[in-house]
């Protein structure tokens, strides 16, 4: 199975809770990389710190294609 990228404007879903999750910002500090999430239904963030070799996002699974599929705008012709 490849590996996710991690991009801004995806939509993650966080495993244990099923809120979606916006990524709004990916950065570098230093030798590390994090991701910033916004909850779509709320106000929360959450900022995940990005580890290579391992799940792109841990405890969450990405939506962003489910959710282009099923927009209305994908569906007309």
């Amino acid at each position: 199975m490849p590996q996710a990228t991690i991009a801004a404007g995806q939509i993650w879903r966080q495993d244990a809770t099923g809120s979606h999750f916006l990524v709004t910002r990916v950065y570098a500090e230093l030798f590390d990389r994090f991701a910033i999430l916004r909850r779509v239904e709320g106000e929360e963030t959450v900022r995940l710190k990005l580890r290579p070799g391992s799940a792109p996002l841990p405890g969450y699974t990405q939506e962003s294609a489910e959710f282009n599929e099923s927009s209305p705008a994908a569906t007309e012709s």
